[in-house]
């Protein structure tokens, strides 16, 4: 077995038949490459290897990957191996910028709500309540192309390139619709003065100040434990990510219509040295495959923000929504974090009221186009 991946026999088939039904993706043979002939003429040239780092995926996810992955040495004609190390096996969430940039894996899993620091600009789409999401069906598709044009601005692709990264390629993660797992019901923002929750970022970090709630940062893979223990009493839960998280096993209640961390972003990147290392053929493909997987993650996100909610209502013993009055009251104190942030990046000499005028022009576009 070529990849790193332990599934469970009927996980893999689940997900492999979904993936096909839905997207027209053939998944056979996912978890062993199959050996592809060399071209003709003996052009195949050297084996080149490459490592991917991540400190965590979904099942669906994951599936997306080692399908990249195939695709990438059949169409290669076996010249790009890729190994994938899951979990935080090479890189741990905090390490994997850094880790990319020095060469340690060259695609790497970067969040910017853990690694604020030289991804600044990239922190706007981490501000709560600012990238459009009208609703379950085409909250990904919002996402996506909020994302996706931001991240074409030259500001941001000239900060981004100096972490010796691809500017100009990435696969955005969809993070999808985000509510709040805990120990005790949340009916309004009051039931969580005094509790302790998970903060990926410094955003989330400000609004939880404001409605009295304890941030504490806690890594993404120690979650699980940290509701078990009490270390946390609540965390983000991503219906995406339900089949990985599972904190369903540890905490009681399921609240929605928080979505204060629904614009986070998290992304795959590529060495730029190893990049520019690879024959121009190697070069066309890999944009072409990381364009067409990305795509096929935002589409098959879409779906799971239909199907995720009904599951989870069957996984937690209690599931409640909150209200219209504090979800309004979340949006405002997240239109004050927006210019906070904005000031802070003038301060710095990054443009923030620009960028993020840039961001709202972007918005009305996008709500416009989903009739949001």
């Amino acid at each position: 077995m070529r990849h790193s991946i332990k599934w469970t026999m009927q996980r893999l088939l689940m997900i492999a038949l979904t993936v096909t039904l839905l997207l027209g993706i053939v998944a056979t043979g996912c978890g062993a490459k199959q050996e592809t002939p060399a071209p003709a003429g003996g052009a195949a040239g050297k084996i080149i290897e490459w490592d991917l780092a991540s400190f965590g995926m979904s099942d669906k996810g994951m599936l997306s990957m080692a399908l990249f992955a195939d695709t990438m040495y059949k169409r290669t004609g076996g010249r790009f191996d890729l190994k994938m190390h899951w979990d935080g096996a090479l890189l741990g969430e905090r390490e994997a910028a850094s880790g990319l940039k020095t060469g340690l894996t060259d695609i790497g899993q970067i969040d910017t709500t853990v690694v604020e620091a030289g991804f600044e600009l990239e922190t706007l789409l981490n501000l709560p309540n600012l990238v459009p999401a009208s609703g379950p069906a085409s909250m990904a598709l919002e996402m996506r192309d909020f994302i996706e044009a931001y991240r074409q601005n030259p500001k941001v692709q000239a900060q981004n390139a100096k972490w010796n990264i691809v500017p100009d390629l990435w696969w955005t993660i969809p993070m999808g619709q985000v509510n709040i797992a805990g120990k005790k019901p949340v009916k309004t923002l009051a039931d969580l003065r005094g509790q302790k929750v998970r903060t990926p970022g410094s955003a989330m970090k400000g609004i939880l100040e404001k409605i009295g709630a304890i941030p504490v940062d806690v890594e993404y893979m120690e979650v699980y434990s940290g509701l078990q223990t009490g270390i946390v009493d609540f965390a983000p839960d991503y219906a995406y990510y339900r089949d990985f998280q599972k904190y369903h096993e540890v905490a009681k209640y399921l609240t929605t219509g928080f979505e204060i961390t629904q614009s986070q972003s998290q992304f795959w990147a590529v060495n730029l040295d190893s990049y520019n290392a690879l024959p121009d053929d190697i070069k066309k493909i890999l944009r072409e495959e990381m364009k067409r997987f990305q795509l096929i993650d935002q589409e098959f996100a879409a779906y799971e923000q239909m199907l995720g909610i009904e599951v989870q209502k069957k996984q937690f013993a209690e599931l409640n929504e909150l209200p219209a009055a504090e979800r309004q009251k979340l949006v405002d104190i997240s239109k004050e974090l927006w210019q906070t942030w904005a000031r802070e990046m003038d301060a710095k000499g990054l443009a923030g009221t620009e960028m993020l005028q840039f961001a709202l022009g972007l918005q009305a576009e996008i709500i416009k186009k989903y009739g949001g």
